[in-house]
């Protein structure tokens, strides 16, 4: 939605006969402001995406399986499982996690790696409680 400065803006930029009909006001802002998305914006945004302070590491791998399969409809399953493991373990937060799970563990495929983080982070937690 465009609000206050942005939306005066906006509609001062459009001729006065698009403003007073709605389909043609609706057409030319969905033309001029419109997100398009192509599997290399989605590829782009996976390569960026890492875990956010605080964020279970479920949540985490949710967002990179979907970017990778929006950018990648047609990668066979096991450069998949590559890729989504590196992009998962390039993004940790916890980088102690991050080499255990990486070179003691070394998931097969991303549910691995989010089993092993989650095991792993519950594991230390409990030892620290001792």
């Amino acid at each position: 939605m465009i609000e206050g400065q942005a939306s005066e803006f906006v509609f001062a930029q459009l001729p006065t006969e698009v403003l007073s009909d709605y389909n043609e006001l609706t057409t030319e802002l969905t033309r001029l402001y419109r997100l398009i998305e192509t599997s290399r914006s989605f590829l782009a945004k996976f390569s960026r995406r890492n875990q956010k302070h605080g964020e279970k590491a479920e949540d985490y791998a949710a967002e990179p399986k979907q970017l990778y399969d929006k950018a990648h409809k047609r990668r066979d399953r096991s450069t998949r499982d590559e890729d989504l493991v590196r992009r998962f373990l390039d993004g940790l937060v916890d980088q102690e996690v991050k080499f255990e799970v990486e070179y003691h563990k070394r998931p097969m495929n991303i549910d691995e790696a989010v089993f092993h983080e989650v095991n792993f982070i519950q594991t230390r937690s409990g030892s620290k409680s001792l």
